[in-house]
């Protein structure tokens, strides 16, 4: 008889052993980000942690990162040219509409490049693009075509799960959640987590949950989500409103303009872990207190 979880567990271990065995040719590291709930600032972080690889000097590491792209991959309200100081760009549309033929070198020519080095892949603004029109099959060409073509790839993806995210999701080696200390954001974190654990088979080793805006006085804290989230590395980022609005408004990544800040620091650290090894191991921050009766109950002990 059919034991559903074996099955489960043996198809995890094959899709491991599958992104474990990779050409040298196509070595692509690729990063998602994901708001757990919207405005949690996933575009941000996505933004300065690309800048921060790109800028960055030190020797091998340098090396290891090498050529580097950032993908805007909301093809509805996309922004993250804004967030570099970049005008609009139809190059992803582009790239899209003729993935068919798509090549390494037609692709540079629908990349924006950042002063940086960083290539920026992104959706003009002024056009709306109905999601039906963009399936799995055309963002998963496009996905191989930009893995044999950059050593590197982070990718800012919006707050759902179609054809496109989903085949995204299938080839990261880490899918980065932001989310923030409140809880509504917990619960909307714990359905996605479960949703891309149990309907989509991603490995809890290869999700990363950052607390963006942490604040240590919060009703929330570290220990609620280490509760709900034993088995995912946890990482927190201070808050910065006014560092952060200005760097918005002004186009200047905070990692350019205030690299030694608290949050400029936070964010590069997170570019240094995301890139320093294959998986994201479970950090352990607090201890877990035992989960409380209620709601809170239920989020912390479920799943």
């Amino acid at each position: 008889p059919l034991q559903v979880e074996r099955v489960l567990d043996e198809i995890r271990v094959l899709l491991d052993k599958v992104r474990a065995f990779r050409p040298e040719e196509s070595g692509c590291r690729l990063t998602t980000f994901m708001n757990t709930k919207g405005g949690s600032g996933a575009t941000l972080i996505a933004a300065n942690v690309a800048l921060a690889l790109k800028t960055v000097k030190g020797g091998k590491g340098e090396q290891r990162r090498g050529r580097l792209l950032l993908v805007d991959f909301d093809f509805q309200f996309g922004g993250l040219p804004i967030y570099l100081n970049m005008g609009p760009s139809d190059g992803l549309l582009k790239a899209l509409e003729f993935v068919d033929t798509l090549d390494e070198t037609a692709l540079l020519g629908y990349v924006q490049k950042h002063e940086s080095g960083l290539h920026l892949l992104s959706g003009v603004m002024e056009e709306i693009v109905l999601l039906e029109d963009v399936g799995a099959e055309r963002a998963s060409m496009l996905l191989s075509v930009i893995g044999n073509t950059y050593d590197s790839v982070l990718i800012d993806v919006p707050r759902r799960v179609d054809g496109a995210v989903a085949s995204t999701i299938e080839r990261s080696d880490t899918i980065v959640l932001i989310t923030q200390q409140t809880v509504s954001h917990l619960h909307d974190a714990k359905r996605l987590f479960v949703l891309l654990r149990d309907r989509m088979a991603v490995a809890a080793e290869r999700m990363l949950l950052v607390i963006n805006r942490y604040d240590s006085k919060a009703d929330v804290s570290i220990n609620d989500f280490v509760a709900a989230f034993p088995s995912v590395g946890v990482e927190i980022l201070p808050g910065d409103y006014a560092r952060a609005s200005e760097s918005i408004n002004l186009g200047v990544p905070i990692c350019e303009n205030a690299p030694n800040s608290p949050l400029g620091q936070g964010l590069r650290n997170l570019a240094e872990r995301l890139h320093a090894t294959p998986t994201v191991a479970a950090t352990k921050l607090e201890e877990p207190r035992k989960a409380p009766a209620g709601l809170f109950g239920w989020l912390l002990g479920r799943g």
